[in-house]
């Protein structure tokens, strides 16, 4: 459940490779938010099984 680090956007970088890098972190973000929440299920799931 690490954080995604932020991309480093530079002044006077081309808009386009900004977006994609953006882009990309949010894309990881949010398969991390997926992997915990099954992650928590699973523990869920346990506990309520004792």
């Amino acid at each position: 459940m690490t954080p995604v680090p932020v991309p480093t956007i530079y002044k006077g970088q081309d808009a386009r490779a900004a977006l994609r890098l953006t882009g990309t972190a949010l894309i990881e973000a949010n398969a991390r938010l997926s992997a915990s929440a099954g992650w928590y299920e699973g523990v869920r799931k346990s506990y309520g099984g004792k």
